[in-house]
């Protein structure tokens, strides 16, 4: 992409903020990509005000995730150790056991705690890979690289009449649904995406410079998508920028921007980097009920597939990997005949091959996460389906496999599990043919649904179960169910 070696790169603020969010070894490598586009680089003063704005809550939210598991981890081997001991110890003297026996036990059970010790030690460990922590908010490196990287390459603020204006068109596309910005309606401040763009449009034209921007949201009022996918900017942002600035207008995405410096200015991007990147992106998008449902028999065929996918990638990339080490033998080699064209030819050559290596790993990476995914315990909803918490990413991976072979492996009913309407699960119920401890989460959601009680969000499932007994017992005697709040999952 010649583009990202003449154009001015205009970076958004969840790219700035995502840099909390990467270990230290992926942190290093987003900002020396970004460190080689040079003067180009450069972000708006909305940007660099919204950061701000949200760059502590980021530390504090990263730093809370550790902190909770560690202590849920440290609670339940505090209560575990007593009690386990305890009655271990109740258990001998009743039984009566003899000296070995009782120490064998006892040992057994001194072993979990020891387990538990190592799992707390790792959590440590990976929070130290991520090297953020509360102690950012007193002295943050991570700003200060920031601030280096950045410095005289921030726009100022718009003067105040002409912020005026532009939030009053923020505003009215917002209300007309007309990008970029108007996903953001629910925002406290849902002007932020059109004032980067209005920035970012006269730093542009003032440079006369194509304008690229880099960002994690592949949202629908910036990207074009055909099949859920991203493929570029908006038609109408790209006519947009060109009747204002007279040059193009490209949207990237954090991952795709980050395998192009590596084809382009040589940065180091490794596959972990790649798939951190990946997960970062997913994990913001992720809703906390994402399960997809499978019948047991397509998860079977779906993890042969995968597997014969996963050693064809495999292959390929060890292929890949000997033309590489080939190419950067003959671009060593100061005997070549090849003579300049030649030369740049084969670097030319070399610069593709390894973007292709740098997405085949990251394919064989995907293919090896998600057959681990669908190996593990399933969340069984019946004989019927299994489902599986997926990522976006791994549902398009999904799909990707369902379009080369040919088969539909995720139902495309959402409710192809739902074999009952909720008048037979409530007659089966009376009936005492279904006892309500044994009714699926799917099963009482359709109870409630067509009762109009089930509200919109996440509740759990004991919440489900009180309101569907609830329900039960008005219709029985013929009153109304009593309104309740609903539980947070």
């Amino acid at each position: 992409m010649q583009v990202l070696k003449s154009g001015l790169v205009v970076v958004d603020t969840n790219v700035l903020l995502d840099a909390y969010r990467y270990t230290q070894a992926a942190r290093l490598e987003l900002f020396s990509a970004l460190k080689a586009l040079g003067d180009r680089l450069w972000i708006p003063h909305q940007v660099a005000l919204e950061f701000h704005r949200n760059r502590l809550n980021v530390i504090a939210s990263h730093g809370d995730a550790y902190s909770e598991v560690a202590k849920a981890v440290a609670e339940f081997r505090k209560s575990y150790d007593a009690a386990a001991v305890q009655q271990l110890r109740k258990f001998i003297n009743r039984v009566a056991l003899n000296e070995d026996a009782a120490a064998e036990l006892l040992e057994t059970a001194s072993s979990v705690g020891v387990a538990l010790g190592k799992l707390t030690e790792r959590i440590n460990e990976l929070q130290a890979a991520h090297g953020v922590s509360d102690r950012f908010l007193r002295s943050d490196p991570v700003l200060e690289e920031l601030q280096t990287l950045f410095s005289g390459r921030v726009g100022e603020p718009l003067p105040p009449e002409e912020m005026e204006v532009a939030r009053q068109e923020a505003e009215e596309r917002v209300r007309t649904g007309r990008p970029p910005g108007f996903k953001d309606a629910s925002k406290d401040d849902p002007c932020g995406d059109y004032l980067l763009w209005h920035q970012s449009l006269l730093e542009a034209k003032r440079r006369a410079l194509p304008f690229i921007l880099v960002t994690r949201d592949g949202k629908a009022d910036w990207f074009l998508e055909i099949r859920g996918k991203s493929v570029g900017a908006l038609p109408e942002l790209v006519k947009e920028a060109f009747a204002f600035t007279g040059a193009d207008f490209i949207a990237l995405e954090t991952k795709t921007f980050l395998i192009y410096a590596q084809s382009e200015f040589n940065a180091q991007v490794s596959v972990a980097t790649l798939a951190q990147t990946d997960a970062i992106r997913s994990n913001a998008k992720r809703r906390k009920d994402a399960f997809v449902h499978f019948p047991p028999a397509a998860v079977d065929e779906l993890k042969i597939v995968l597997e014969r996918e996963l050693e064809a990638h495999q292959r390929a990339r060890e292929t890949l990997r000997a033309r590489i080490d080939f190419l950067r033998t003959v671009q060593r080699s100061e005997t070549s005949e090849s003579g300049s064209v030649g030369k740049e030819v084969e670097t030319r050559d070399l610069h593709h091959e390894e973007m292709t290596l740098t997405n085949l790993e990251y394919a064989t990476h995907t293919y090896a996460e998600l057959l681990h995914v669908l190996s593990l315990p399933d969340h069984d909803h019946g004989s019927e389906v299994v489902a599986f918490p997926l990522l976006p990413s791994q549902i398009d991976m999904i799909r990707q496999v369902e379009n080369s072979v040919g088969r539909k492996f995720i139902p495309r009913d959402p409710d192809f599990w739902r074999r009952k309407s909720a008048a037979d699960l409530k007659d089966a119920l009376r009936a005492g043919d279904m006892s309500l401890d044994k009714l699926s989460i799917f099963e009482m959601r359709t109870i409630l649904r067509d009762a109009k009680m089930l509200p919109l969000g996440a509740v759990t499932g004991s919440w489900l179960r009180k309101q569907v007994l609830a329900l039960l017992a008005a219709e029985e005697s013929g009153g109304e169910p009593a309104d309740s709040v609903p539980d947070a999952e």
